[in-house]
């Protein structure tokens, strides 16, 4: 049974703000780790645009995925202490990490192969973040239906 209150309220939601800052991290961090090995392969365009996209998967599967899928973060005074916790540590973590194997992977691959990397990680992690996300808050609101954050679909 699909609730779609979650997947309306609670996961879209997530993804779509999860995907606003792994973007501005990734061009950020993924931006100038890619200048500076641009710099020192002398090919500035692609190492760029790998370390960005790099940064970009990294931060999603290794920062948000975690955050997205601890519903109690969102609707309780201490949540926010946990959420900036979380964010402070995994969000550079993913993002440089991201923009390394992304140089790696811009560097070998060939120009299709990269390209068709790249689709089907987004689309692998995109789904991973989707299922994590409804399926914890799906239990968790299954298990204590009670709590604010499942009574209140605006959290």
């Amino acid at each position: 049974m699909i609730n779609w209150n979650i997947i309306l309220y609670w996961t879209l939601p997530g993804i779509f703000n999860s995907t606003l800052v792994s973007a501005a991290a990734a061009l950020g961090v993924g931006g100038v780790i890619g200048l500076i090995a641009g710099a020192i392969s002398h090919r500035f365009k692609l190492a760029v645009l790998s370390g960005i996209a790099g940064s970009f998967l990294g931060t999603m599967l290794i920062a948000m995925l975690p955050i997205l899928s601890q519903p109690n973060l969102f609707g309780s005074g201490y949540g926010g202490i946990v959420l900036m916790f979380f964010a402070m540590t995994l969000i550079p973590i993913g993002s440089i990490s991201g923009a390394l194997a992304g140089l790696l992977a811009g560097f070998k691959l060939s120009s299709r192969r990269r390209q068709k990397l790249f689709l089907i990680l987004l689309i692998c992690i995109y789904t991973l973040i989707a299922l994590a996300s409804y399926g914890r808050k799906f239990l968790a609101c299954a298990e204590f239906p009670g709590d604010l954050y499942c009574r209140n679909p605006y959290l």
